[in-house]
């Protein structure tokens, strides 16, 4: 799978990609959301570079917390393979 670089983005971005693939589907479908990577990081990312693979639109990170105390974990959106995942 052939692979691009991406900047992590707000939300906010994210969901507008979201809402474009209603309207002009990616490769023949909308995006959906899923977990980028199991990590913990201490700030959102945001303007860094990574790269993934081709299906994904957009990479975010989402503030968390738990008895350890705050955290971000990085989300995506991308477009469904032939399968629905």
């Amino acid at each position: 799978m052939t692979r691009k670089t991406i900047e992590i983005t707000t939300k906010k971005r994210a969901e507008s990609a979201l809402i474009d693939s209603l309207f002009k589907p990616i490769n023949g479908h909308t995006l959906v959301k899923s977990k980028w990577c199991a990590g913990k990081y201490a700030n959102s990312g945001k303007g860094r570079e990574i790269e993934v693979t081709e299906d994904v639109q957009a990479v975010w990170g989402e503030r968390r917390s738990d008895r350890d105390g705050a955290y971000y974990t990085l989300y995506c959106y991308h477009a469904t393979n032939k399968d629905g995942y």
